[in-house]
């Protein structure tokens, strides 16, 4: 087993690792306590093997370049670009962090901070309550960061998770001065935190992304109106527009279909009826729609989670009470002290964890109401309680809707070996 000094942090636990997902490589890090150089090694049978030294400060790695035992091609291919450089530092900031809370005990907000201020990070505001990702370590009842963990087993730094933590809901509001004043939500990493809940991944998950495409169609008549308006808002130039549509109607006036088409449209004016079925009542044809799909809109991403609870004590059954009360609460609406106003439920963010941290083989959230909580109290098809009247099965669904569409600029640059949004 390799592990740090005294003076250093990390080992290659399996908490600690990280893979190359096209080679299957697994690799861990060494974290010096004061210059936060990070030693980068790959995890291999018999000998664990030292790739090269990062340089949080330079934001460079030092390669081992030995010809006997130093780092491969592939192993530097894999480091060479930005984002595995941050991944870097990510990976060392919750290994930082998990080994200050358990060896150090420390809060999780100092851990975190000790984590980012190594690592040449900005420390975190007290007020954010920490991280995105708090660090949990499970005891008998939950966990130090406050979190309702289910089952009482559940072990934060071995098994994947799904948080789930509860939002003050802040309105976007306006930017004034701008063209388009509409504001811009505010990271979930400012908004005040009101608890969170720590469950294992439920089966059945998924993602979906869609946007909205529609048909669309314009006659030629109407293309030629429409681009006189649009090429300028003068009036002069919508009478131009319309003297090249006369124009272009004298020009074709020869033909029998021209003129059957003229007619049709000057009998909707006194009628009232459609163009086109005139038209097609008349000569069996219609004007040519020219019909285009045409993009409408983003869709608001929507996830639905069904989690089975099934208590085997006391305290298991009491957590499973206040789990499914916490979502039933937060997403109700509060009343004004005068019960004038309603205020807006609380908001959620939703992050699959691994090994503590986020989980990059799975999909991230932007921040959700939860729009549906739906509990069944005879999950398994018949009635049975414990001696105190808890029910010895739970199912819970809940449903969640972002609150703004993903867009473009969401995923950032490049290719990370990360899924995103």
């Amino acid at each position: 087993m390799t592990a740090g000094n005294a003076n250093e942090w990390g080992d290659d636990s399996p908490k600690n690792r990280f893979t190359d997902p096209d080679t299957g490589e697994a690799y861990f890090l060494i974290i010096d306590k004061e210059t936060g150089k990070t030693k980068i090694y790959n995890e291999e049978f018999g000998a664990d093997k030292y790739i090269g030294e990062f340089d949080p400060e330079t934001n460079k790695i030092n390669y081992n370049n030995n010809w006997w035992g130093g780092a491969r091609k592939e192993e530097k291919a894999f480091f060479n670009n930005e984002s595995r450089k941050k991944m870097i530092k990510d990976q060392a900031i919750n290994v930082i962090t998990r080994e200050s809370i358990k060896e150090d005990g420390k809060s999780s907000v100092e851990a975190t901070n000790i984590a980012r201020k190594t690592m040449g990070e900005a420390v975190v505001p007290e007020s954010t309550g920490g991280t995105s990702v708090d660090p949990i370590t499970s005891s008998d009842t939950g966990t130090k960061s406050g979190a309702l963990v289910y089952p009482e087993t559940l072990r934060y730094e071995s098994q994947d998770t799904i948080k789930l933590t509860a939002l003050e809901y802040r309105a976007s509001g306006f930017d004034r001065g701008k063209i388009n004043s509409a504001g811009e939500r505010a990271s979930t990493k400012t908004a005040k935190r009101l608890g969170s809940v720590v469950l294992p991944i439920p089966a059945g998950i998924k993602s979906s992304n869609s946007v909205n495409w529609d048909a669309g169609s314009m006659t030629a008549v109407q293309s030629v109106l429409a681009n006189a308006i649009v090429t300028s808002g003068e009036q002069a130039s919508v009478g131009a527009g319309v003297n090249d549509l006369m124009s272009s109607v004298q020009a074709a006036a020869g033909s029998s279909n021209v003129k059957r088409a003229l007619i049709s449209a000057l009998a909707t004016q006194g009628s009232g009826a459609d163009a086109g079925a005139i038209l097609s009542r008349t000569t069996g044809s219609i004007m040519n729609p020219n019909m285009e799909l045409l993009f409408k809109g983003p869709n608001l991403r929507d996830f639905d989670f069904g989690f089975q609870f099934a208590p085997r004590n006391r305290k298991e059954a009491e957590r499973v009470l206040q789990i499914i009360r916490f979502f039933k609460q937060k997403m109700s609406p509060q009343r004004s002290a005068e019960r004038l106003f309603l205020k807006t439920p609380n908001t959620f963010e939703i992050q699959y964890q691994h090994n503590g941290g986020v989980h990059k083989g799975l999909n991230e959230f932007k921040e959700c109401a939860l729009m549906n909580c739906a509990v069944e109290y005879t999950p398994n098809g018949d009635y049975s309680t414990f001696d105190d009247g808890v029910m010895t099965g739970y199912m819970m669904q809940l449903t969640f809707k972002e609150l703004d569409p993903v867009y473009n600029d969401n995923y950032g640059k490049g290719l990370p070996a990360s899924l995103g949004l």
